[in-house]
């Protein structure tokens, strides 16, 4: 990692909760005032002066934070290599400096520390301004002290990166399901409606269809109003109906006048699913049965194999692609169901030679 990299700094920067700041800081500036009224009355001048400084520096954590830290350690460098005396709130003032530059930027907290304690050395064994001595075990002490607190902020925004990356794809998949949503059910249901519409303008089977877009439509906004305050459904454990999905799909391909060979075996008629799980094969099978009415060959019959082996569900689609199909293809539904079924551990095959073309997938149930 680039220690310098300044747009880095920023970033992370911002990143720390600024409130969190605020009330450090408020409690900082208040109990380093009352120990230098303290001082004043028992200290030297010099000390009163290097109290004043500290709270300024104190101010510049809160207010301008790479600046602050900066100012913090050299204050605190210097009342460690000098004759003065540093107030105690001052010294977890700075081991908090230590921390913050390690949440952003390890590297330069490590050099940090590493240049305080070789200006303690340096002051240890040439005593030039009286400054206090420091015995071996006491500066070795001094160094592992600022290295953990600077490896704690680095652990800190790893975790905080972590936790960040979490509610983004959490957020992504929840962005998935409804773009499914409006792709396999809204739109489907769309052209399911206009191919029955060109057979008969008053069918009363393609205003069901509409009627069915629309209610898709507002079932997914309605998940999108709710995707802010509910979590991504989990893993509780629910009943999916697939033999009578598939029917109900395949009574529509009939409609349309393309016919097929349905067979489910028996023990899926109904099965105990996920709701993640749930939601995908309802969304798998509509979106096959949606490119069947667009891309296939209404002339030839398909074939829809849906079994289970163990704990995957198996679906092998055949059928006979149309020679100028009325919709142009852009592969994207399958695409994206290809990517989350194999995230799950499942496999997705498809062979199109030869004039036929050939599905093959395995969805874990679990």
């Amino acid at each position: 990692m680039n220690c310098c990299d300044t747009e880095a700094w920023k970033r992370r920067e911002k990143s720390i909760p600024r409130r969190l700041l605020l009330a450090l800081g408020a409690v900082w500036l208040f109990s380093l005032l009352a120990e230098m009224m303290l001082m004043g009355l028992t200290s030297s001048s010099a000390s009163w002066v290097m109290a004043a400084v500290e709270i300024c520096a104190a101010a510049l954590l809160v207010w301008k934070l790479p600046v602050g830290i900066v100012v913090v350690l050299v204050v605190w460098c210097v009342g460690y290599v000098l004759p003065v005396t540093l107030p105690g709130v001052f010294v977890y003032l700075g081991l908090f400096a230590m921390s913050v530059l390690g949440y952003v930027s390890l590297p330069m907290a490590l050099v940090a520390s590493l240049i305080f304690v070789f200006a303690e050395c340096g002051m240890t064994f040439l005593p030039t301004f009286g400054a206090p001595q420091l015995s071996w075990p006491s500066i070795l002490m001094l160094n592992i002290t600022l290295v953990g607190c600077s490896v704690i902020g680095f652990i800190v925004r790893k975790v905080l990166e972590r936790a960040r990356k979490t509610t983004r794809q959490q957020s992504q998949a929840q962005r998935t399901e409804v773009s499914s949503e409006l792709h396999d059910g809204v739109c489907n249901d769309l052209a399911y409606a206009l191919m029955l519409m060109d057979e008969d303008p008053a069918s009363s089977h393609a205003k069901r269809a509409v009627r069915k877009a629309l209610e898709s439509a507002h079932s997914s906004l309605r998940l999108l109003q709710q995707e802010a305050d509910a979590p991504t459904v989990g893993g509780r454990t629910t009943s999916f109906s697939l033999g009578r999905l598939v029917r109900e799909n395949s009574n529509r391909m009939a409609a349309i006048g393309l016919a097929g060979t349905v067979v489910i075996s028996p023990e899926i008629e109904t099965v105990q699913v996920t709701g993640a799980i749930k939601l995908l094969m309802e969304g798998f099978v509509r979106e096959l049965f949606g490119n069947l009415a667009k891309y296939a060959d209404h002339a030839h019959p398909y074939t829809l194999l849906i079994g289970t082996s163990s704990h995957d569900l198996h679906i092998s689609l055949t059928d006979i692609p149309a020679a100028d199909p009325p919709y142009r293809s852009t592969g994207s539904g399958l695409r994206d169901y290809k990517e989350r079924i194999e995230q799950l551990g499942g496999s997705f095959a498809v062979d199109d030679t030869e004039g036929m073309w050939t599905l093959d997938v395995s969805i874990p149930c679990e």
